[in-house]
């Protein structure tokens, strides 16, 4: 019994220990790649979405600035009609029924550009494990100009 102790005892059941822990670091691993995934994803596609929302606002033309002649670099834009173009792409594409707590942050105009910012909460698969169980805020921004080809 004496000589048993001084050997340092029985190795029986370590590699079960060890093999449960690397398993529980696989698990978190795999949860915070799929949450992180998911984050991207929504970004991207939010992206996507404030990039088609500018085109569709730049389309819209100043016609009276235009036909005055003004600048001959770039077409000149309505204010009012890119921020209405805007507003009625994010309707018919239906963004607020794809993502949740979706908004439009801000529709800036200038005389030849959109910028679009866009919001959205992003809904974690593993959120109440990882620390957000109410998902996390993406926010997206395009720009888009009106360029004048001769």
């Amino acid at each position: 019994m004496r000589r048993r102790l001084l050997r340092g005892g029985s190795d029986d059941g370590t590699i079960l220990l060890l093999t449960i822990g690397f398993a529980l670091i696989a698990l978190s691993l795999v949860l915070v790649v799929t949450d992180v995934s998911k984050v991207f994803l929504t970004r991207r596609s939010l992206v996507s979405a404030a990039d088609g929302a500018a085109l569709a606002g730049v389309q819209s033309l100043d016609r009276e600035a235009f036909y005055a002649g003004q600048d001959a670099s770039a077409l000149p834009l309505a204010a009012d009609a890119a921020d209405a173009a805007v507003r009625t792409y994010v309707d018919q594409a239906g963004l607020a029924a794809d993502y949740a707590d979706f908004m439009v942050v801000s529709v800036q105009v200038t005389a030849t550009e959109v910028t679009v910012t866009l919001r959205a909460r992003s809904r974690l698969p593993f959120g109440s494990y990882v620390g957000h169980p109410d998902g996390v805020i993406v926010e997206a921004t395009a720009h888009a100009t009106a360029p004048y080809v001769d």
